[in-house]
């Protein structure tokens, strides 16, 4: 699926687009986002936000298990916060480690532009849909 798809298919992610994460990379259970850290992530201490960062983990995730697959959705899901970040952007990267007919597991990496490993996710998630998510290639 052309990676141009992607993208206009989760601009529909209100929550993740709004707080500036974008797709850079799409296929077949695989993804890599970015979000470029701003104020608003911030929590008072001036870090990144531990809630941003598991939304752009959880973005990875959608973007990965969605466009070839039915609908999947989080069953569970953990992160392990490994350091702080040291950059301006944050990446993750989604890569599928189980892809089954009724549930999928991802191992998710975030890292920042200084190469830091910032947080570990491993999510679960449920195929709940019976189709996959609707490409209109002619567009």
């Amino acid at each position: 699926m052309p990676l141009k798809e992607i993208q206009r298919v989760f601009e529909n992610d209100q929550f993740a687009t709004s707080n500036g994460m974008e797709i850079m990379e799409a296929d077949i259970n695989y993804s890599k986002c970015r979000m470029v850290i701003r104020e608003e992530h911030k929590n008072a201490r001036g870090a990144v936000m531990g809630g941003a960062i598991y939304t752009l983990a959880d973005f990875a995730f959608a973007v990965a298990a969605n466009p070839e697959h039915p609908e999947t959705v989080t069953l569970d899901s953990s992160i392990s916060f490994m350091n702080s970040t040291r950059g301006n952007v944050l990446y993750a990267t989604a890569r599928c480690e189980k892809d089954g007919r009724r549930t999928c597991c991802f191992n998710i990496e975030i890292t920042d532009d200084t190469s830091t490993l910032v947080a570990a996710v491993r999510s679960t998630g449920m195929r709940v849909g019976t189709k996959p998510v609707e490409i209109d290639y002619n567009e």
